[in-house]
C-alpha cells in the first residue's frame, strides 16, 4: 500500500514564444530582402548576409516596428519588469540553409532576447533548443524513449515553424537548425535586441540608466 504522496514542480523555466505575421509581405519588402540576399558569407553549417543591420534598409520599417513591439509585449507578460524599460534591436541578419546545410549549435551574447521571423520554410521544418544542464549532468546516466520525452527528461527541444512565424527567446538558450534533406531553401532573419531605461534599483545600489 503507498502510503506517501508526491508531487512534482517544475523550476525555473525559460520562456519561448511562438507568433505569426498575420499578413503577407510587400513587394518592396521581397525587394529589400532581395537586395540583401545578394552578398551574402560563409557560417558554421550554412551562409549568412554579410549585412548585419537588415532592418534598416528602406522598406521594412513596418517588419521593424512588428519585431520590436511583439519583443517589449512578450518583456511585459512574462517578465512583468517594475521599471519603465524598452527594448530595441541592435543588430539584424539573413540566415540562409540549402540543400545539405544546417545551422550549427549556439547562442547570442551580447543579448537579452533574440528573434527569428521565417521568411521561407522547409516541409516540416523546426528549430531546436537545447537544455545543456540536463545534457551534461542527467542525459549522459541514461536514456529516455522518444515516447516518453517530457520537461524533466529531454535535453532538446523542437517547435515546428513555417512561413512568417517570429521565434523569441532568452539570447542565452542554446539552439540549432538541423541539416536540409530538401530541394528548399531555408531563409530567417534573426535579431538580438538590448534595453534602454532603468535597471536595477538605487535602494540596493544597482541601478543602471540606459539611454
Amino acid at each position: 500500500m503507498n502510503q506517501s504522496q508526491s508531487l512534482v514542480h517544475q523550476m525555473f523555466s525559460s520562456p519561448v514564444a511562438q507568433h505569426h505575421l498575420s499578413r503577407e509581405l510587400t513587394v518592396l519588402e521581397n525587394k529589400s530582402f532581395k537586395e540583401v540576399l545578394k552578398k551574402v558569407i560563409p557560417n558554421q553549417g550554412n551562409i549568412r548576409s554579410h549585412d548585419d543591420d537588415v532592418l534598416e534598409h528602406k522598406g521594412l520599417e513596418d517588419i521593424k516596428i512588428f519585431l520590436e513591439e511583439t519583443v517589449n509585449k512578450f518583456v511585459t507578460d512574462i517578465y512583468r519588469p517594475k521599471n519603465n524599460v524598452e527594448f530595441y534591436i541592435t543588430q539584424s541578419w539573413l540566415n540562409i540553409n540549402k540543400n545539405n546545410m544546417f545551422h550549427h549549435k549556439h547562442y547570442h551574447p551580447n543579448s537579452y532576447l533574440s528573434g527569428v521571423l521565417y521568411l521561407s520554410c522547409t516541409d516540416n521544418d523546426v528549430i531546436q533548443f537545447h537544455n545543456m544542464i540536463h545534457s551534461s549532468i542527467l542525459l549522459d546516466l541514461f536514456e529516455s524513449k522518444e515516447e516518453d520525452a517530457n520537461v524533466f527528461n529531454s535535453g532538446l527541444f523542437s517547435f515546428s515553424i513555417k512561413e512568417l512565424d517570429l521565434m523569441i527567446f532568452p539570447s542565452y538558450l542554446e539552439h540549432s537548425v538541423p541539416t536540409n534533406n530538401t530541394n528548399q531553401k531555408r531563409v530567417s532573419l534573426s535579431f538580438n535586441t538590448f534595453v534602454r531605461g532603468e535597471i536595477g534599483s538605487k535602494s540596493s545600489l544597482s541601478q543602471v540608466v540606459l539611454h
